[in-house]
């Protein structure tokens, strides 16, 4: 049962949390939708089915963020206004206006850990259906002239003259290939395909779009690559074409003169964006220890049975995987309650008169003493192959947290 002190404090706290949820969110919308527009070269259309999948990626993180500001604020307030000083002179000790809030910690920790586990996994995957639906287009282009759309991260350029359903004409395909022979001078083997006529058909898995193109000439030449932009890595049909050049030829573009190939019919595939092995981050957390606890049996089954080595490491890395990934989830989703933790008692034991100096400090103490312990641990986790110690994001504010809750009752 609340007291009239626990609602007097919580309804400071709604005050001041909901409006800095709604902005921290409002921020986020812009700068996820910019990078949607630009990066991913979506239409206002795809980024608005993909910002409902984008958005709960954040949310172990813009949530604690959000208390952290409430918090620093309210309690920085109550102690500039002297409230709490009004208090214990009631003989009100300043640790019980602190209960409410670590049960509101409390229960966004709980939110945040079943986020972790189930809502992002799923958000994962309709998120990367979304973002695939760029590729999309190829199969709705429906009747007209002079389509042309850029895709950066597959690293080439398409354009078609004239289309229809089922059969594309005047087909451009323009990118740079990866070539480690030249690497070094900064120079990239560019290719064009130029192709009078076309169509567009998904691969048996259904991951890759391919590109069935016919009475196709292509152009390999030289050029000056940009520094760091390596070409495309998954149009293999010209790199072996290249490879098959002839002494003469590979002079010829040495000396960069473009080199024509007449071909009857090729074949480009698009990927999907989809991964090709599933990732930790993409399955719930249920998923995740029964996958760990799979591969852990099969590694001792491996070792009894005198079971190659590579496959005894291989299960062992994907146990640790899901081992590791588990513990950061559980710690990453502690983050609400051990800000309430930290934030109170440093907002009490600086007792400054500008409510700014608790929220300085709080962000200070959230940075050193929640997230990086948590990356901390993880690095460490992952670099000794020893899960437990993800424990460490845990561990040191929750230690830092009692000596100032000890320090902060005794004065």
């Amino acid at each position: 049962m609340l007291t009239t002190l626990d609602r007097y404090v919580l309804l400071k706290i709604l005050k001041t949390f909901v409006p800095t949820v709604l902005g921290l969110c409002f921020l986020f919308f812009l700068a996820a939708s910019y990078s949607l527009l630009r990066k991913e070269e979506l239409s206002l259309a795809q980024v608005m089915l993909a910002l409902p999948w984008v958005v709960p990626f954040l949310i172990p993180y813009l949530v604690p963020m959000a208390f952290m500001i409430t918090l620093a604020l309210v309690y920085g307030r109550l102690v500039a206004d002297n409230e709490i000083l009004a208090f214990g002179s009631l003989g009100i000790p300043s640790r019980d206006l602190g209960w409410i809030s670590l049960a509101i910690g409390l229960v966004l920790s709980l939110g945040s850990a079943w986020c972790t586990s189930q809502l992002l996994p799923y958000c994962h995957q309709k998120k990367r259906e979304a973002l695939r639906a760029v590729f999309q287009q190829l199969f709705n282009l429906g009747e007209g002239k002079h389509w042309s759309r850029s895709f950066p991260k597959q690293g080439f350029d398409l354009y078609v003259q004239d289309y229809k359903p089922g059969e594309l004409s005047g087909i451009v395909i323009h990118y740079v290939l990866r070539n480690d022979d030249l690497a070094s001078s900064g120079e990239g083997l560019t290719t064009q395909l130029v192709a009078k006529r076309g169509k567009v058909t998904l691969d048996e898995r259904g991951k890759n779009l391919v590109l069935i193109l016919e009475d196709v000439t292509v152009t390999l030449y030289l050029q000056k690559m940009p520094k760091g932009e390596t070409g495309a890595e998954e149009a293999k049909t010209p790199e072996e074409i290249a490879a098959a050049l002839t002494a003469e030829k590979r002079d010829r573009l040495a000396a960069h003169e473009p080199i024509r190939i007449s071909l009857e019919r090729y074949v480009q595939q698009i990927g999907l964006g989809g991964r090709r092995r599933i990732k930790p981050t993409d399955r719930s957390s249920a998923d995740l220890l029964a996958a760990a606890r799979r591969d852990r049996s099969r590694i001792h089954l491996a070792a009894l049975s005198g079971g190659v080595t590579t496959i005894r490491q291989a299960k062992r890395k994907t146990a640790l995987e899901a081992e590791i990934e588990l513990g950061a989830r559980v710690i990453l989703s502690l983050a609400s309650f051990l800000i309430a933790f930290l934030v109170i008692p440093i907002a009490f034991l600086l007792k400054a008169e500008n409510a700014l100096v608790p929220f300085g400090a709080a962000v200070v103490a959230t940075g050193g003493l929640v997230f990086a312990p948590l990356l901390l641990g993880r690095s460490v986790a992952e670099a000794t192959g020893t899960p437990a110690l993800v424990a460490i994001g845990a561990v040191i504010p929750i230690g830092v947290g009692v000596w100032l809750n000890v320090w902060a009752s005794r004065r």
